[in-house]
């Protein structure tokens, strides 16, 4: 049998998260803007104009200093692999492989193998060759179904099996002993009355099944009959007489399997990894960053204005897996039949696939397995690793002119950026991306971005507005490729009174990433600050009106402690459990502290 084994799978479910390496958002610097829904392009009270716009350094009349550290998890059904168990995925088959056992033995007792009564009761000599039940737990099944052997030494012979299905057919000795016979007679009367003949099996079957003991699998395959599937049980207890029997003969004569999990813990792991398998191969994406910097800004002056200097470090990461469209079906190789796995509710279906299975082109369930199974040689899925690391100085501006009717601010930034990129990518089926070489030399590259800014005044109120990036300068991701750090335009509006601050900030256009799902982003959101002597207190929300993965609302909050201990958080509500822990599919995290004096 072919399927993910564990080191390919939690290998891919890695990488993948790593691929296809996100372009530089407008982000998040600083703890204050972090823990208020983003919002800063208008707030005065904070040390991060530098950052969020320039014309900010020109206005409060204090001296400035912060540092901030953090990282950020965004998440979408990639790390969510994590938790498929593999090995309980590949025993499936074997599993039900074991109950129809095609180990071969001829049976020379006469006896069920429980005590009690049998289903058929006592049997009349009949003529036949033994039969050869497996040795497997189907076996104890017809053993119990037959009662005892009418043959020498009461061994079960074809005469005992074609009278049971006469008796469930209600055509009696009529078939005179014929298997092949009795088999015709039985589908036949299940055509004519599928719902008597169906029920009548079942309740044969799953009686038979309690005196052997009882198995979870078999009976929720006997339950979970339908009367399509009903005459090719005939066919099942033929071959498994004659002890040709295995998985790939029980799914394709009962034209299909369902399993329902009734508590089975094994089975319900089943279900919800099929599923988690799934949804990943439909829509997927993984991005990490971390934003870290220090920041120092002059006290302006009427005359002069305010100086700000400061130095960010930034680390970017962020992709997601394009799965080949032509090969999107859990067809495994069980043993030289192929086997489909899918899922119906809280049931795990297994479709036998070959000559049988329409599909334009594929003679048989080796070609479709080839050209469709996500576990195929020929499957051509791809996965890209690309990382940016940049480094910036940068060296900002701003004056206010007192205008009567409030104050205008203006700012400029002017920074200096080193970058190190790096990018590789492959394309192939599972085990050939498991093998992929991450020996690439990461590519340095030097660039300078210019940002400006703007800023209204009036008792309290402030609105704003930053053009970053106006240049639009590039970094390399490798010799050949570059990330383009388009301009960024975005608005605030904000107001201060005492030791409360209010501040909303949205992204006037969208802004542009690498990543392949989620090639836009475009954020709005804000929050409140009770700034006190020695500790300040922040909520906010905000919300990326371009994602497309149902991310909800993010709610943010923070706390400083006698300024030199600050504490950020960013989360949303959409919980995704991993390895037994719930974390949100958004989580950011940052450290740092402030001073104004």
């Amino acid at each position: 049998m072919r399927i993910f084994n564990s080191k390919t799978l939690l290998f891919s479910g890695v990488l993948l998260s790593l691929s296809q390496v996100q372009a530089l958002e407008f982000g998040g610097m600083g703890n204050i803007s972090a823990s208020m829904g983003g919002a800063g392009v208008a707030l005065k009270n904070s040390q991060w104009g530098l950052y969020y716009n320039p014309a900010l350094l020109g206005t409060t009349r204090k001296y400035r200093f912060a540092y901030s550290f953090g990282a950020t998890i965004r998440d979408h059904n990639l790390l969510k692999l994590a938790n498929v168990d593999i090995k309980n995925l590949q025993s499936l088959p074997s599993q039900i492989s074991g109950i129809f056992s095609a180990t071969q033995k001829a049976v020379s007792r006469g006896t069920s193998s429980a005590s009690g009564t049998t289903l058929l009761g006592a049997s009349t000599l009949a003529a036949g060759d033994s039969l050869e039940l497996p040795d497997g737990y189907f076996g104890e099944v017809i053993k119990n179904l037959l009662g005892k052997g009418s043959g020498d030494s009461g061994a079960f012979t074809e005469g005992d099996l074609a009278k049971f299905l006469g008796s469930v057919a209600g055509n009696g000795m009529d078939n005179g002993g014929d298997l092949s016979k009795a088999v015709e007679n039985f589908k036949q009367a299940a055509q004519k009355d599928p719902e008597k003949i169906l029920g009548d099996m079942q309740d044969k079957l799953l009686q038979a099944s309690a005196n052997a003991g009882g198995n979870a699998l078999l009976d929720s395959i006997i339950k979970n009959l339908d009367r399509d599937s009903v005459s090719g049980l005939a066919d099942l207890l033929k071959d498994a007489s004659k002890g040709d029997i295995d998985v790939s003969k029980v799914v394709g004569a009962l034209n299909g399997v369902e399993i329902s999990q009734n508590g089975n813990a094994s089975l319900a792991k089943a279900i919800k990894d099929i599923q988690t398998i799934e949804n990943t191969l439909k829509s997927n994406n993984f991005s990490f960053s971390s934003q870290n910097g220090l920041v120092f800004q002059t006290k302006p002056n009427d005359d002069v204005g305010g100086f700000g200097i400061g130095i960010f470090g930034s680390a970017f990461a962020s992709g997601s897996a394009s799965f080949d469209s032509t090969h999107n079906r859990l067809i495994i190789d069980a043993g030289g039949e192929y086997v489909e796995l899918g899922i119906s509710g809280d049931k795990i279906t297994l479709d036998l696939v070959g000559n049988a299975a329409k599909m334009k082109g594929a003679s048989n369930g080796k070609d479709i397995y080839d050209s469709s199974s996500v576990f195929s040689d020929s499957a051509k899925h791809n996965i890209s690793l690309s990382g940016l690391i940049v480094g910036e100085v940068p060296v900002g501006y701003g004056h206010s002119i007192n205008i009567g009717v409030g104050e205008i601010s203006v700012g400029m930034t002017l920074k200096y950026l080193y970058g190190v990129g790096y990018h590789v990518s492959k394309t192939g089926n599972f085990n050939a991306l498991s093998g992929i070489s991450l020996g690439n030399t990461p590519t340095m590259s030097h660039n300078f971005g210019i940002d400006i800014g703007a800023l209204y005044s009036i008792k309290g109120f402030s609105v704003g507005f930053v053009a970053k990036n106006i240049n639009e300068p590039a970094l390399k991701l490798s010799e050949t490729e570059k990330i383009y750090l388009n301009p960024q335009l975005r608005a605030g509006i904000a107001y201060q009174a005492g030791f409360f601050s209010l501040a909303f900030d949205a992204d006037l256009l969208p802004n542009h990433t690498l990543s392949y799902v989620a090639p836009k982003n475009q954020m709005v959101g804000g929050g409140m600050m009770f700034d006190f002597k020695y500790v300040d207190v922040r909520v906010g929300t905000m919300y990326d009106l371009r994602n497309p993965f149902n991310e909800g609302v993010i709610f943010t909050g923070g706390i400083n402690l006698f300024g030199f201990l600050d504490i950020a958080v960013q989360s949303n509500t959409h919980l995704t459990q991993i390895r037994g822990m719930n974390i949100p599919s958004y989580f950011s995290l940052k450290v740092g502290g402030g001073f104004s004096w």
